[in-house]
């Protein structure tokens, strides 16, 4: 689905208008309103600007007789009547140097491709010492049951009483209370609860920084408590 509108605005270009919001524009629209990543989609709206004609993009630009308009059609009219200036040596120089960057990505991607069709893939590699291309992948492979992370605290003189109530703290996003419906993540990206969920598949030994986060949660600092939803001990003795 994603490969799709790219594909239809290239064979379409120089595409109108509509044709370019239809394509690409409501497609990333819906992955933010539905996904959980969605910064990069606002990223991607970004350079799909790009595919907008030079009559779309007018109507941003003033049309006095020497603005960047007027001058766009000057050299617009010059090239259609063959008057085009001839290029400049630093021409040549750039298209060299593009055309030898794009064969070097070619040849630098060759182990990239082969990773990707071998059956043992790897992800989140680099194979080279410069880092120029690399693989990524956001999921190796989807479980079926999903394991959180809960942080509790407990306002108890003995925390090992085994009648000490535990209250635990209830994230923006993460999944926590069943009953909660699922929130709109959008227009940025709530990085703590998506590190939360990889904290959950080792121990607090690979994650340290959730020792330095229960940490603050125990001196009740604001900067912390305003990342989380709810603070159950809030204008109470900070928990034990």
């Amino acid at each position: 689905m994603n490969l799709c509108p790219p594909v239809q605005v290239e064979r379409h270009r120089p595409a109108p208008l509509p044709h370019q919001l239809l394509s690409l524009l409501p497609l990333q629209v819906l992955l933010i309103i539905s996904g959980n990543l969605s910064f990069l989609n606002w990223l991607t709206m970004v350079p799909s600007l790009a595919c907008f004609d030079d009559a779309s993009l007018g109507l941003l630009f003033s049309s006095k007789e020497r603005g960047a308009k007027a001058q766009v059609l000057a050299l617009q009219a010059k090239a259609a009547e063959g008057k085009a200036a001839p290029m400049r040596y630093g021409c040549y120089i750039h298209k060299g140097a593009n055309v030898a960057f794009g064969v070097l990505i070619a040849y630098l991607s060759v182990p990239v491709v082969v990773n990707l069709l071998s059956s043992r893939q790897v992800m989140n590699t680099s194979f080279n010492p410069l880092r120029i291309v690399n693989t990524y992948g956001a999921f190796g492979s989807i479980t079926k049951e999903r394991t959180e992370v809960i942080i509790q605290g407990t306002a108890s003189l003995d925390p090992s009483d085994p009648t000490a109530v535990w209250e635990e703290y209830e994230f923006k996003c993460k999944p926590g209370n069943p009953h909660r419906r699922p929130c709109l993540i959008s227009p940025y990206h709530y990085r703590l609860d998506w590190l939360m969920w990889f904290a959950a598949f080792q121990t607090y030994e690979h994650n340290e920084w959730i020792l330095h986060l229960a940490g603050k949660l125990l001196a009740n600092e604001k900067g912390a408590l305003s990342l989380l939803a709810s603070n159950p001990f809030e204008g109470k003795t900070p928990p034990r």
